[in-house]
């Protein structure tokens, strides 16, 4: 399964909230094209269906974005 997203929270933070979930995803994370100044990131989580879910829920819970 692969799931894509932009995000303003800093690659290092995503790693961060992957290796706490415990899923075993791969992330790929690119720049991409700022929102009024603020930088965002597009991130694309690849992984079995179940680990990819378990990790955007911790992510969702992780930084209250829902």
């Amino acid at each position: 399964m692969r799931r894509e997203f932009i995000t303003a929270v800093p690659p290092w933070e995503v790693r961060e909230i992957a290796l706490a979930s415990g899923a075993s995803v791969s992330l790929e994370i690119t720049e991409a094209e700022p929102f009024r100044g603020m930088p965002r990131f597009r991130v694309v989580v690849k992984g079995g269906e179940w680990e990819v879910k378990k990790f955007m829920m911790h992510m969702m819970r992780a930084r209250a974005g829902g």
